[in-house]
């Protein structure tokens, strides 16, 4: 009896505590476990090792009827606490994974940022530019000024629109002018450009002002043609595919006021960004690019090879081309003559270039 404290009941009260059927290897079913409550025989020698005053014979006897494991001072095994240890720490591995703030803050800071960014972004594509150039066939400078115009057209795209009006009816006092586009030595100047200004005024309801626009200045500057005079102009009116019969009639409603001298052409007006821009005389593709850029109108290209702006522009001048592509002229005309789908023609003092 002095033998049963370190024994029998020590290891008889563990067994419900630990549920030992649930964890220890040596038991591979419940119903076993439950076989010594239900067998007598079974009752009869589980507590004999005790009997035996021997605390080693009861850690056996414990053993073979699947009751954990305890040394002799009592206690019980290594090996029956490490399951317990086990289970008890892996809840809280577990169960960082359900921790959801960590991933939801970070998200938030950066879906605003992201959102700012697209507004700012949305901002600099919403600038653009518009210039209109009020010039007529006679304007000498406007003529030089072509080649920079079309360089800031191809350099920002859809972000500047280039629209051309006609200047009103004038009289020309000297011809003034320095260019690299074609032009001839010695034109004869009119008296007045009432009847160039009229034509241009009727093109407009057709639609082909532009085109109609560079046809006269080729005629006049180029090839020295006497653009005042009303059959030359429906003439040339019908080479750009106007319809030269209404033309002729619309010219015939046209009011001319008396025609004044003008000091300075071209007159240009525009907005960048929205913010007003006038100057006059000659335009320079550097100093209007830095002030579009500082008005935060960004560069879009349009990515026209040589062949493209050609038809674009038609018919284009070498100078046009080398400025654009920022070739010197030698290099623009070898680059042109390369093209199979572009032709030159002469018109006057210089060298135009047509697509085919």
């Amino acid at each position: 009896m002095g033998n049963s404290p370190t024994g029998t009941s020590e290891s008889t009260d563990d067994e419900p505590e630990e549920e030992e059927p649930e964890v220890h290897p040596d038991q591979t079913d419940f119903d076993e476990h439950d076989t010594p409550e239900t067998d007598d025989s079974d009752e009869e020698e589980t507590p004999a090792p005790p009997a035996g005053g021997d605390g080693g014979g009861g850690a056996g006897g414990g053993g073979g009827s699947g009751a954990a494991p305890v040394t002799t001072g009592g206690e019980e095994a290594p090996e029956g606490d490490e399951p317990e240890d086990e289970p008890e720490e892996e809840p809280p591995e577990g169960g960082e994974p359900q921790e959801p703030p960590e991933p939801e803050e970070p998200e938030q800071p950066e879906e605003t940022d992201d959102a700012e960014d697209e507004d700012e972004d949305e901002e600099q594509e919403q600038n653009e530019a518009e210039i209109t150039v009020y010039t007529d066939p006679w304007d000498v400078t406007g003529w030089g000024n072509e080649p920079d115009l079309r360089r800031l057209q191809e350099t920002f795209g859809d972000k500047l629109t280039v629209e051309y009006d006609v200047l009103p009816a004038r009289t020309i006092e000297e011809w003034e002018g320095d260019t690299e586009m074609p032009i001839v030595d010695d034109p004869g100047l009119p008296e007045s450009t009432a009847d160039s200004y009229r034509a241009l005024t009727a093109a407009q309801e057709q639609g082909l002002a532009r085109e109609y626009l560079r046809r006269l200045r080729i005629a006049a500057l180029s090839e020295g043609r006497d653009i005042e005079s009303e059959d030359i102009l429906v003439e040339l009116a019908a080479e750009v595919g106007l319809d030269a019969d209404q033309l002729r009639e619309d010219m015939a409603n046209v009011e001319v006021k008396e025609p004044e001298p003008v000091e300075e052409t071209p007159q240009m007006e525009g907005t960048i960004a929205d913010i007003p821009h006038s100057w006059t005389e000659n335009i320079e593709f550097g100093r209007v690019y830095g002030r579009m850029v500082g008005e935060g109108v960004q560069p879009e290209p349009t990515g026209r090879m040589i062949p493209q702006f050609v038809a674009e522009y038609e018919p284009v001048t070498t100078a046009e081309v080398a400025e654009t592509f920022e070739l010197d002229q030698d290099q623009a005309v070898e680059e042109l003559r390369q093209r199979e789908n572009v032709v030159s023609r002469d018109f006057g003092s210089g060298t135009f270039w047509f697509p085919i």
